[in-house]
């Protein structure tokens, strides 16, 4: 599933988020976002169901710590149990979204949630489009990303 929030504020009120445990791949530019919005926003996201977390765009890192951050504070992240995260800052969005989509696994307590992948995208009609195109191609990888020449060799 795709979506567009218009703003992290916006995320758990537009997005209809599954009833069970998933991945979420969270493009957004974080740059100005006050920490208390952030705050709020990975808090119910997290309440929501989302285990496994990727985050993509300017300030990717600050989101990527304030999941970690959260995860602790609602104690998702225990000694037999984390919410995974990672952060993409020196990658293309294309990347960011095959590694959600096929190489995002939750830790084995959460396991399960692999199975449903949400991609938010907040505030660009652009991003969302990528994401769903890419997502809807099957995620494939380029001759390049595989390693292959033209020539075979």
């Amino acid at each position: 599933m795709t979506a567009l929030a218009p703003s992290f504020a916006e995320i758990s009120g537009r997005i209809r988020f599954p009833q069970t445990t998933f991945v979420l791949l969270i493009a957004a530019d974080a740059s100005g976002v006050p920490d208390s919005m952030l705050h709020d926003c990975v808090i119910r996201v997290l309440e929501a169901g989302a285990r496994c977390v990727c985050t993509w765009g300017p300030e990717c890192e600050r989101v990527h710590d304030a999941f970690d951050f959260a995860a602790r504070e609602l104690g998702l992240n225990r000694d037999d149990a984390v919410v995974m995260t990672t952060w993409h800052d020196d990658e293309p969005l294309r990347e960011a979204t095959w590694y959600a989509a096929n190489a995002a696994y939750p830790d084995e307590a959460y396991q399960g949630a692999e199975t449903n992948i949400v991609a938010v995208s907040v505030g660009s009609h652009e991003w969302v489009t990528e994401i769903t195109d890419y997502l809807a191609a099957g995620t494939p990888l380029s001759d390049e990303d595989k390693g292959v020449s033209e020539t075979g060799s």
